[in-house]
């Protein structure tokens, strides 16, 4: 199921720092395992939820809000990092492994990378703070978040 983002970036302004790392932090509790990246995430004061899970329904649409540049050798294999001189948030990492069709960090060696532009924080931002009541619904639970969400940006 193929699910859409509408937002209004008129309301957005470029000036505004948005302050997705203060909301969203990776969970101390998950454990490395090759074979799956779909680690959870604390949202503050909030629930955990699976951010990979949730994100890669709107994969398709994020990338309308991704510019590339040439990814630096010092970066390769080493998404957290990148992702740290970015934005400043090692945990967006997950999400730029994404968009770039790579599995695992060492499929992170790439000439160019697609990266979040600032309107593309704006809108997973939204996206995770308006769908907050369906993680607190699912919190938990073991089974995949239902497939529509409770409210679209």
């Amino acid at each position: 199921m193929e699910h859409s983002i509408e937002t209004n970036l008129e309301s957005f302004s470029g000036a505004k720092e948005i302050k997705l790392s203060n909301m969203l932090k990776k969970e101390k509790s998950n454990k490395y395992n090759p074979g799956n990246r779909n680690f959870k995430y604390k949202i503050k004061d909030g629930p955990t939820f699976s951010l990979l899970n949730f994100m890669s329904k709107y994969r398709e649409q994020l990338l309308d809000y991704t510019e590339e540049e040439e990814l630096d050798k010092q970066f390769h294999f080493k998404p957290e990092t990148y992702c740290w001189y970015k934005y400043k948030m090692p945990d967006l990492s997950d999400l730029i492994l994404m968009i770039n069709n790579c599995f695992h960090p060492s499929d992170f060696k790439m000439v160019s990378v697609k990266y979040f532009t600032k309107e593309g924080i704006y809108v997973i931002t939204q996206l995770i703070n308006d769908n907050r009541k369906l993680f607190e619904l699912n919190e938990g639970k073991t089974a995949e978040l239902v497939d529509e969400p409770l409210f679209r940006i």
